[in-house]
């Protein structure tokens, strides 16, 4: 009796793990939406899952594809930063107009998390893209214009900024997209 017992327990807490691990893989993804490390979360997330049910031998992602959602993770952040970056470079812009757009945008996002609240869903991921990519526009044009002291150069830099910042969010919520698919058929496989 006892073995029956504990053989149902451990199918229970395998099928509560894989449940919890699901919701917190799609929690993740929309943290990333909202301007947060979700992507880290899955790779969090998944090591976690690995450690506690690779020795149950059921329904494990393996190391190979864990470290493909680190590799996938890297990739988002370079992808998410270099926009950015390219945006100032092409534009002539400088390394203190790139560092500020930076900072402009990460206190943007989350002003933008803020604002966003009250409308359901949506509104935290627009808030935080929206007023991130305004924050990366002030940003860039504020560190510009301090070496520059031009507002036309100083203008066509922060709205490089503003671009490379939506393109490189929006970047990052498709590799994270990615990661959630990968994550899911890893489990079925």
């Amino acid at each position: 009796m006892w073995q029956i017992i504990t053989q149902y327990a451990g199918i229970a807490f395998v099928g509560l793990s894989v449940l919890i691990s699901i919701v917190g893989v799609f929690g993740s993804w929309v943290l990333t939406l909202v301007g947060m490390p979700g992507n880290w979360c899955i790779v969090l997330i998944a090591l976690v899952y690995e450690l506690l049910l690779a020795p149950a031998g059921r329904m494990e992602l393996g190391w190979p594809v864990f470290w493909l959602l680190v590799a996938l993770a890297v990739a988002g952040e370079l992808l998410e930063l270099a926009t950015g970056a390219v945006g100032v470079a092409k534009t002539g812009g400088s390394r203190r107009s790139a560092a500020v757009s930076l900072i402009g945008s990460f206190v943007g996002g989350i002003m933008g998390a803020a604002v966003g609240l009250p409308i359901p869903v949506a509104g935290p991921v627009i808030g935080v893209l929206l007023f991130a990519s305004v924050g990366a526009l002030v940003g860039a044009v504020a560190g510009e214009y301090s070496v520059r002291r031009e507002l036309k150069g100083s203008l066509k830099v922060g709205v490089a900024a503003f671009v490379g910042r939506v393109f490189g969010s929006v970047g990052k919520a498709i590799v994270g997209a990615v990661m959630v698919a990968m994550f899911l058929v890893s489990l079925v496989m």
